[in-house]
């Protein structure tokens, strides 16, 4: 072995032998039989009414000699006795004798002596803790004086309040003017604790005062006090219950509990007490007892709760939601106090006006907790405004304190704003009003009608605008109808249509019975716009004056549509959005409008409603230029009362004047009279653009320019 190998083997085997003494020096186990509960000044023993005392045992691995001693050393206690045999062993011919004596050395040490023979490994040693504690918690320490005893610190007992706890152990009745005050439990903290203060000469009585004058305490015939626990069978009446005065009622707990062993913990129960108001009006909203006593903690607590008769709603449904669907109600009947619904009367339960409750032969399906019920549909214009129940005295839900109610609704796509219930009846103390959910619609729609005349074929006119309120409101595979009465009207072509803003996408429009069918390909990721116009109409001679309104409807705006768009004019199976004025026959009485250009936008209103321009507006010399194309739409002039000669360069307006300009000319016609223009029609990127305002003062149209907004507005008529 080379020589750095034989010093560290050397360092190995002093390390080792340093430590052999720790590793075979076993020291004892200790352990306390149990941790005991006790009150201040408690002594724990084996005398009459005293609480077994628990021990300390010392199980010995290597055994103590003759002489050894080591001590005890408490904290929050002290000893009572003087001196303890814990162990004594009379000499045997197979055994010397043995004895092992415990001395008290000051009140909070003990040294416990082998005073005669050896004690052997695997010996257990019972030290009995008789001592009288104090403080929170008892605790021991020991200490080994160099023997196999092991030092240790060990708790054997907890110090409790020296008085027993008062609690209501029921839940509080909600009343008008009287009730059952809840059970009272009086409780030991722990065994013996009422015992132990009764031998020390506390009163046995408990004193329950109510905090409030205007009420006062009643006993029953079914007042009394139960003992249970360590008292069980311990049972008084009225005898030990007296009322002092009529806010003041004494307990007198029974002398023979002295005679109870103290063995585990004892408890009473007081219950069959009333407290009701003096006057038909408490003015508080709770009524709370205080309890006193040499025997109890002071404490005070809820006794009863003051209420009405009166029932409220607890609304489970979203707070907003999209018109065009069925919807399921979801509320809660809540009792302010118990009897405040009368199950076995009448209730009425209806719904805002334009909401319809799903109905099927005069009967509504309703979920009452739970439990499919029927009850008579309330019909009114032909259409379910609710239902009525009879009564509620279903053997399930005769106990129930709440109640929750289930039942679905129609929201035509037309419909926007809150929907409300209501509930009246004779079985509510109170008729109810509750907002269940607010409902938006799924897109705006802006219409633009169209003039047209009996017997022309091919007219050309009319658009509508549908801006989504958010996105996905147009549902993708299914179709957006746009319903014309094509019993009267005839389309001789399809709509032009364009996504203006947003991405949705649209597929062609198509010509059906009732209308146009649009396809949705992809509902849109962001709120989106389309624009549907340019709709070729053609009307015989049969086609009466008056106003053919269009409805915008279908599956992709309402899961309550029909997948067909209907004939008739009312399109009752699309589930409309709108019913609105769009087909404009032979109409005599003149209609407003208020056109807008603003600049650089491609984009113009009429009477609030955006369509799309080719080109934005732009000035030049001071004035507004336009598309005339544009102009004459906004105007109500028809595209072909628009003529342009592209040999003379000569545009002609026919309108209630008619207007010629030439184009690169500052010089206006209006009806043979020249006007001078501050500048002249143009040419621009195919469409010929005109000075808007000295066209609409041409037409006798007021203007108004707005050097802020950048906008041009001009009021005009068309017949």
């Amino acid at each position: 072995m080379k020589r750095r190998q034989r010093i560290i083997a050397s360092i190995i085997i002093i390390y080792t032998l340093g430590i052999m003494p720790n590793l075979l020096w076993a020291k004892s186990i200790n352990h306390i039989t149990k941790v005991v509960t006790v009150g201040q000044g408690e002594v724990l023993g084996i005398e009459e009414n005293e609480v077994d005392a628990p021990k300390l045992n010392i199980e010995l691995n290597d055994g103590l000699s003759k002489g050894d001693r080591f001590y005890i050393n408490l904290q929050d206690a002290i000893w009572t006795k003087d001196e303890m045999t814990l162990l004594k062993v009379d000499e045997t011919e197979e055994q010397p004798d043995v004895l092992v004596i415990g001395k008290q050395i000051s009140p909070i040490e003990l040294e416990v002596q082998v005073v005669e023979g050896n004690l052997e490994k695997g010996k257990v040693l019972e030290i009995p803790l008789y001592v009288k504690v104090a403080g929170k918690e008892a605790k021991l320490h020991i200490d080994s004086n160099n023997t196999t005893v092991t030092e240790e610190m060990l708790t054997f007992a907890n110090i409790a309040s020296g008085k027993a706890k008062v609690i209501p152990i029921e839940k509080i009745q909600k009343v008008t003017e009287k009730g059952m005050m809840p059970k009272i439990n009086i409780e030991e903290n722990y065994v013996g604790q009422i015992r132990s203060s009764l031998e020390q000469g506390k009163q046995n009585t408990i004193l329950l005062r109510l905090e409030h004058t205007d009420f006062m305490f009643e006993l029953m015939d079914s007042s009394k006090l139960v003992g249970s626990k360590g008292f069980e069978g311990i049972n008084v009446g009225k005898e030990n219950l007296k009322l002092l005065s009529d806010g003041q009622l004494q307990i007198t707990l029974p002398d023979t509990i002295k005679e109870v062993p103290k063995s585990s913990k004892g408890a009473f129960t007081l219950e069959g007490v009333l407290v009701k108001a003096k006057d038909h009006q408490p003015r508080i909203q709770e009524v709370t007892v205080k309890v006193t006593g040499d025997l109890v903690e002071e404490t005070s607590f809820k006794v009863l709760e003051l209420g009405e008769y009166k029932v409220t709603l607890k609304v489970e449904n979203e707070a907003s939601i999209l018109s065009g669907q069925l919807k399921q109600v979801n509320f809660t009947l809540l009792q302010d106090m118990q009897d405040s619904l009368l199950k076995e009367r009448a209730m009425f339960i209806t719904v805002s006006s334009g909401v319809e409750v799903l109905q099927k032969d005069g009967k509504v399906d309703v979920m009452v907790e739970g439990m499919s019920l029927q009850y008579d549909a309330l019909i009114e214009n032909g259409k379910c405004i609710g239902f009525k129940i009879n009564t509620l005295n279903e053997e399930s839900l005769r106990n129930k304190q709440n109640l929750n109610f289930k039942f679905n609704v129609k929201i035509p796509t037309e419909f926007s704003g809150n929907v409300t219930v209501h509930l009246e009846g004779s079985a509510l103390p109170n008729e109810i009003d509750e907002k269940l959910f607010s409902v938006a619609q799924p897109v705006n729609v802006k219409v633009e009608a169209v003039e047209a005349k009996s017997g022309v074929k091919d007219q050309m006119g009319g658009s509508l605008t549908i801006k989504e309120n958010k996105q996905g409101a147009l549902k993708q595979n299914a179709s957006l109808f746009i319903g014309i009465d094509t019993s009267m009207i005839h389309l001789s072509k399809a709509p032009l249509v364009a996504v203006i803003e947003g991405d949705i996408v649209v597929g062609e429009p198509k010509i059906v019975d009732g209308g146009v069918e649009l396809p949705i390909i992809a509902e849109s990721s962001v709120p989106s716009t389309i624009v549907i116009k340019h709709f070729g109409l053609t009307l015989d001679g049969t086609v009466p004056q008056g106003r053919f309104e269009v409805a915008v409807g279908g599956p992709a705006l309402s899961s309550l549509s029909e997948q067909t768009i209907s004939k008739n004019n009312h399109f009752e199976s699309i589930a409309p959005i709108i019913n609105e004025d769009f087909v404009l026959v032979d109409i005599g009485p003149k209609n407003r409008k208020v056109i807008t250009f603003k600049l650089g936008e491609e984009a113009y209103a009429v009477n609030g409603r955006y369509y799309h321009l080719e080109v934005p507006a732009y000035i030049e010399n001071g004035r507004v230029m336009v598309p005339i194309k544009y102009v004459a739409e906004a105007l109500g002039i028809g595209q072909e009362n628009v003529k342009y000669d592209a040999k003379t360069q000569v545009l002609t307006v026919y309108a209630n004047k008619v207007i010629e300009l030439e184009i690169n000319s500052d010089t206006m016609y209006v009806d043979g009279e020249k006007v001078v223009m501050q500048t002249s029609a143009k040419l621009k990127q195919g469409y010929t653009m005109v000075p808007i305002g000295e066209v609409a003062r041409a037409l006798d149209l007021k203007v108004e320019w707005n050097s802020k907004l950048e906008t041009a507005t001009f009021v005009g008529y068309y017949e």
